[in-house]
């Protein structure tokens, strides 16, 4: 075994040995001293003990979803307000509970903007019609409006991963936070594991890289039910943690309906879902397995389940598209600590360039490697009771997750103005049309503004109100 100079060093290298890892410091003897020191800290982020039982498990195992052997059946989500009064009467509880600061925000940011065309993490695309602001900006202004509207100061969680730490840092520090106190937003590096072969030796990119990759979104439940963050929540009197992902621009975050849904429901976990009519959209959906409230991801989908129609007719059978917007107890994230709950990983298949047994470096030309990952819906089975809500398309799920056509920066965009051109009718604004029917014009309501149509309402002077060629309200 390689001698080196620290204890602590030396821990590191027999740890891996131990593994039977060893391969990964085959070049030990050929690097210097800036590369060895990269190669132990990499091998400092690597837990063994648990890298053993995952390639146990998931590689010479099974390396399918412990889903259980129940069929999947189709869920409904629970009845929406009945009516106005209702829906008031709801949205007066969430209100109430943002008031006392009860709410906490987490915020998955790990994902680079490699996907949509951009260079760095994908919080950083623009997406604001007229500002052009970043999916970052508007996220952190929907919280300032919520410390502003409801005189609290809301924790913030920014989950990072390491490629996209440090640009996301930078811009909020560079930003002054968007007005939001320093001290209450977190950032919360995503933990990485290490890609392995089939054989379940991990993979090596270079004589000194390790090939590595982050955990999954599921990674936020596992940062969440650390002692350390429980606390931070305890102390800042957090009862509830409302969970999304950024490169949604329309997510309502902690909107006082969902909130209010969510406490009435009783339960540990709610989720939002919008009805799914083209059994080809990538979104995952609700079902219900074994008497509880899961997940299926699209991929995982069978043609069967995904062209599936109703008995009537009217519709997917399986039409409950999951948005990545849930809402977690705080006892709930408490009792999945005492009781290690946690979701369980399952494989990603990967191709990567990497350094063979005479250390020449291949670039293969298929899946050569697999990727560990864990899934925050998958938790949902471990909660006493999930409740489902549906959510209005239109006003809360457009992603960015393309750099053209739908889903891309440009029609998420035309997409944004859509919506913020029907709050303006809504509250009474005469908003020229074309031909068509579509708004003329281009509009953007900062959060800062109003968060939603019925804010909007509250402070829009319709009478006063002069259309134009674009309108932007801040």
């Amino acid at each position: 075994m390689i001698k080196v100079a620290t204890e602590a060093a030396q821990v590191l290298i027999a740890k891996a040995y131990e593994a039977d890892q060893g391969h990964v410091l085959a070049r030990w003897d050929e690097l210097d001293a800036g590369a060895q020191g990269k190669l132990l800290a990499t091998l400092k982020e690597i837990d063994f003990q648990q890298l053993q039982h995952l390639i146990a498990r998931c590689v010479k195992g099974s390396s399918g979803r412990k889903m259980g052997i129940a069929r999947p059946e189709p869920v409904e989500p629970l009845s929406p307000p009945r009516d106005d009064g209702e829906r008031a009467a709801l949205r007066s509880i969430g209100q109430q509970a943002l008031s006392r600061g009860e709410i906490a925000v987490v915020m998955a940011a790990g994902m680079r903007g490699s996907r949509i065309g951009l260079a760095g993490p994908e919080g950083l695309c623009p997406v604001g019609p007229i500002s052009q602001k970043p999916l970052y900006q508007l996220h952190a202004e929907q919280v300032a409006a919520i410390n502003r509207r409801f005189r609290t100061e809301t924790p913030f969680f920014v989950m990072t991963s390491a490629e996209t730490d440090e640009a996301t840092q930078e811009f909020f520090k560079a930003n002054h936070f968007f007005t939001l106190p320093p001290r209450s937003v977190t950032f919360l590096r995503q933990p990485r594991l290490p890609l392995v072969d089939r054989r379940g030796k991990i993979v090596m990119t270079s004589g000194s890289e390790i090939a590595m990759a982050p955990n999954g979104h599921g990674g936020a439940f596992l940062l969440l039910t650390a002692e350390e963050q429980l606390e931070r929540l305890r102390a800042r009197g957090v009862k509830h943690v409302f969970y999304h992902q950024v490169n949604n621009p329309f997510v309502h975050i902690a909107d006082p309906l969902f909130v209010g849904q969510h406490l009435w429901s009783d339960g540990e976990v709610s989720a939002r879902c919008v009805r799914k009519e083209e059994p080809d959209e990538r979104v995952g959906v609700f079902v219900r397995r074994g008497g509880q409230i899961a997940v299926i991801e699209y991929s995982e989908l069978s043609d069967a389940m995904r062209q599936a129609r109703r008995e009537d007719g009217e519709g997917l059978r399986f039409n409950q598209g999951n948005i990545a917007v849930h809402l977690l107890s705080l006892e709930f994230l408490e009792r999945a600590a005492r009781e290690d709950l946690a979701p369980p990983y399952h494989l990603a298949k990967e191709r990567v360039p990497y350094l063979d047994r005479k250390g020449r470096r291949v670039q293969p030309a298929v899946s050569n490697c697999v990727r560990f990952e864990c899934d925050i819906f998958d938790v949902f089975p471990l909660a006493k009771k999930v409740s489902l809500f549906e959510a209005d398309r239109a006003e809360e799920f457009y992603p960015v997750n393309t750099p053209r056509g739908p889903c891309s920066p440009e029609e998420v965009q035309r997409a944004m103005s859509e919506r913020y051109a029907a709050w303006l009718a809504r509250a009474g604004a005469a908003i020229p049309r074309e031909d068509g029917g579509a708004p003329r014009g281009i509009y953007e309501i900062s959060p800062l503004f109003a968060r939603d149509a019925e804010e909007l309402e509250e402070k829009l002077d319709a009478a006063a109100f002069v259309p134009g060629d674009s309108l932007y309200l801040e």
